[in-house]
């Protein structure tokens, strides 16, 4: 009898030195060339830059990580795939611990979805930082992708909060859905929810369609979540996102 496959979601902050930047690009060819196979295969189904929030804002576009959902049976494996990227072993991303708020390695259920429109920005695979940030401002659409890490209040009530409040949640997220505005949303998960413990949602991640962040930052504000104290504010990220593109 198979193992079933989970969806785990891997968030990779790159290291914030002088000299990060110069590294990613000395060996993304080696990381695309890499992934690639994953992404065919289906064992990676979203992969992308994160980029600072000045990004679409008429600052500098900067890398600042990666976001990756894999299809795998264990965290183990998912773990070991990213330890021997070359993203890893270059000292680009760190890996820093299971769940939290800097690098994160967790099962991932999408509650809602629609299909992702994956328009490769041609800057994306070039060798030259400068290249890139120019091909982003030559854009036409306002629109753009935004990842939003929202983990929960830890405190022993912070599951009945959610759940005393989580219809209403999804109620508005379907017509986002519908709207396109939310691509993807669901809840993360502690590695043991799939190994025999205890299922305990910590969290959620969503990829939004808007024109700017604070636009992002708005909807989540406004969202019952936010509102009712599931979501710790303290720990929301919210950042631009570039999905790789498929492989050639």
């Amino acid at each position: 009898m198979s193992i079933p496959k989970h969806n785990f979601i891997v968030w990779c902050p790159d290291y914030d030195d002088a000299e990060a930047v110069s590294r990613r690009f000395a060996v993304r060819d080696q990381h695309f060339a890499n992934a690639t196979p994953l992404v065919k295969s289906g064992v990676v189904t979203l992969g992308g830059a994160l980029l600072s929030p000045d990004s679409f804002a008429g600052g500098p576009t900067k890398m600042v990580g990666s976001l990756m959902i894999f299809k795998a049976e264990t965290i183990e494996e998912v773990r070991e795939k990213v330890e021997n990227d070359v993203y890893y072993t270059g000292k680009v991303s760190i890996l820093v611990c299971t769940y939290g708020v800097s690098v994160v390695i967790m099962v991932y259920v999408p509650a809602l979805s629609t299909p992702v429109v994956v328009e490769p920005n041609p800057g994306l695979r070039s060798s030259s930082a400068l290249v890139l940030s120019q091909s982003y401002r030559a854009m036409s659409s306002t629109k753009h992708t935004f990842v939003v890490w929202a983990p929960d209040f830890d405190d022993a009530e912070g599951f009945s909060r959610r759940l005393a409040v989580r219809e209403e949640h999804l109620a508005v997220a379907a017509k986002e859905i519908a709207t396109g505005s939310l691509k993807i949303g669901g809840v993360c998960l502690t590695p043991e929810s799939i190994t025999g413990g205890d299922k305990k949602m910590i969290g959620s991640m969503m990829l939004f369609e808007a024109e700017s962040l604070e636009e992002v930052r708005a909807r989540i504000e406004s969202d019952i979540y936010y509102k009712k104290n599931v979501w710790d504010p303290k720990k929301l990220a919210i950042f631009p996102f570039v999905a790789a593109g498929p492989p050639k």
